[in-house]
């Protein structure tokens, strides 16, 4: 069974859960949007990321990726938000794919949320 960790990034709150390949969710999760810096809200998404994981090893999961939503431009190519929304402090120019490899190998897509709203319609 395939297995991959969403993650919706929004001014207000955070959502996550462990989605299967069938589209349903398990350990969903929801946390506000750290205000203090962009710092605090990639050491969420580390920590998000890291409980995930944790989650599918004990219940022997198979994890393939993570997909990541946010809002403003994004760089899918690079994963990378180049201009953020204003609901975010300093969210502009954020590695993110880059910060999760820190702890992960897993693949990691990101794209804005308007697109992967319509691909989870579908």
């Amino acid at each position: 069974m395939c297995y991959s960790i969403g993650i919706d990034i929004g001014g207000t709150k955070i959502a996550s859960a462990i989605i299967h390949q069938s589209g349903e969710m398990s350990h969903k999760k929801t946390y506000e949007t750290p205000q203090q810096t962009r710092e605090h809200i990639l050491q969420l998404l580390q920590d998000i990321v890291t409980t995930y994981i944790d989650i599918a090893k004990v219940e022997e999961l198979e994890l393939q990726g993570i997909g990541i939503g946010s809002a403003g431009q994004v760089d899918y190519e690079q994963g990378k938000i180049l201009t953020g929304t204003d609901n975010i402090k300093d969210w502009n120019n954020v590695p993110i794919r880059d910060e999760l490899k820190k702890v992960t190998s897993l693949p990691v897509f990101l794209d804005n949320d308007g697109n992967t709203f319509a691909v989870a319609e579908h």
